[in-house]
């Protein structure tokens, strides 16, 4: 089984325990998926959340081909300097699934409730 596969499964479990009509709006543009394979031949997926990180001073957002990336100018020669990775506050992870690649079963090993999460604290995942 692949990736592709995995987040598929992954994704109808959410769904089985969290019906889309309960998720709040903003699931879809601010929800990040990753996965990794484990030495036990498996998938692990993990739904997180993105706190916003604070920009330092000098510090702004731009869009780059359809991508936000971070700028600092440094105030002396006011030259751009731009940061593709850059280290914010940890995320926050509600979901982790774990995903057998033999036969596809599965079992859920963290699922915490968002609802009570204010999205004006969450990082979006569109440009700003």
């Amino acid at each position: 089984m692949d990736f592709d596969r995995a987040v598929v499964i992954a994704a109808a479990e959410y769904l089985i325990r969290h019906p889309a009509s309960t998720l709040p709006e903003w699931f879809n543009e601010c929800v990040t998926v990753q996965g990794s394979p484990t030495k036990e031949n498996q998938w692990r997926i993990t739904y997180s959340l993105l706190p916003i990180f604070e920009l330092g001073p000098n510090q702004h957002w731009e869009d780059m081909s359809g991508r936000r990336v971070l700028v600092q100018v440094d105030p002396k020669t006011m030259k751009s300097s731009f940061f593709i990775h850059w280290h914010g506050a940890p995320p926050i992870e509600f979901f982790k699934i774990v995903i057998s690649k033999i036969d596809e079963s599965a079992e859920v090993i963290l699922d915490n409730d968002i609802s009570h999460i204010d999205v004006a604290t969450l990082d979006r995942l569109v440009a700003k």
